[in-house]
């Protein structure tokens, strides 16, 4: 089996009154396709609260889910089958839907297969992108990115204002395995001032005592 036989498209279907997605998939090979395969996908993670059609999808970790065939799956070539679920949550932008689609074919040597096919369908629909009929969120459309831009001014900030002033020391304290990134941080700050940079373990007791030193960064 070949990952390029099996197109698969993924739609939201609508969040209105509640979260609906679904997996398209069809053959395009000459074989009817078994329950012999699953298909696995990152995904913005909300639980799964019910499936229809012939297969399950099952949160395994987070973000990582898995689409398993029914044990009676059949799909003939040239046809296609749909699995529609109901979310927990809204999925209101693309960036939410699957990402990192993969099949994994039972039994042959090239088992894992990037899903070479897949089309993620565009959000265009109020009913997709608005979560609720009295949503009153915009919609972030690069015509309302560029009227929010047009609010923007200069912040006007006072000359004497724009120097920090430093005491002429710095005291770097590292916490566990850090002892590189301090060094790197006492590297940078003696590039670019002429403050006495430290670093020192840190030790509680220590430090409380250090504790109005706006000198002194745990790191």
């Amino acid at each position: 089996m070949k990952a390029d036989d099996y197109p698969i498209s993924w739609e939201l279907e609508t969040n209105q009154p509640f979260c609906w997605a679904s997996f398209s998939l069809t053959n395009n090979s000459s074989d009817t396709l078994k329950n012999d395969w699953e298909l696995y996908y990152n995904q913005s993670p909300r639980e799964v609260k019910k499936v229809i059609g012939p297969a399950e999808i099952i949160q395994l970790s987070g973000d990582y889910y898995k689409l398993k065939p029914s044990k009676d799956f059949s799909l003939p070539p040239g046809e296609t089958v749909s699995v529609r679920y109901q979310n927990e949550a809204f999925l209101i932008k693309e960036t939410d839907g699957p990402r990192g689609v993969y099949f994994l074919f039972k039994g042959q040597k090239d088992s894992l297969q990037t899903a070479t096919n897949f089309e993620l369908q565009a959000f265009t629909k109020d009913d997709q992108i608005l979560r609720t009929k009295n949503d009153l969120v915009p919609v972030p459309t690069p015509e309302w990115q560029y009227k929010e831009n047009e609010k923007l001014s200069f912040l006007e900030i006072p000359e004497e204002n724009n120097v920090a002033i430093f005491q002429d020391s710095l005291i770097i304290i590292v916490e566990g395995n850090y002892q590189k990134e301090a060094e790197y941080l006492k590297k940078m700050v003696q590039s670019l001032s002429e403050l006495i940079v430290n670093i020192v373990p840190f030790d509680k007791n220590s430090y409380n005592k250090r504790g109005k030193n706006k000198t002194a960064g745990i790191l």
